[in-house]
């Protein structure tokens, strides 16, 4: 019979499957970048979320460079994530963020 503490280790391992699938990410996105062909195509319809984990000291446009190869974009940044960032001048180091996909 499963109990409580059964059904809150299972779902905290789900829960690491698949925040781990999503840390990954950027490994299928090479992937998909050096292997082009018909099965990739369906992929790149329905691009999977990317989050990143704010480390010490970054900024947000630092965080733009990483994921779109500009500062520019980081307002995309804040505006997904308004709930987590109280002050957009001073992230917390271990805080999630959901990278978007860019509009340009």
């Amino acid at each position: 019979m499963f109990q409580k503490r059964d059904f809150l280790l299972f779902s905290s391992a789900l829960f690491t499957i698949c925040v781990l699938s999503i840390v990954s990410i950027p490994y299928w996105q090479q992937l998909n970048a050096e292997s082009p062909g018909k099965e990739n195509r369906a992929v790149n319809q329905y691009p999977l979320p990317r989050i990143h984990v704010v480390q010490e000291g970054e900024t947000l446009p630092q965080i733009s460079k990483i994921y779109y190869g500009t500062s520019q974009h980081w307002k995309e940044i804040l505006n997904a994530n308004r709930d987590d960032i109280p002050d957009q001048n001073h992230l917390r180091p271990g805080t999630q963020l959901l990278i978007p996909q860019s509009n340009q």
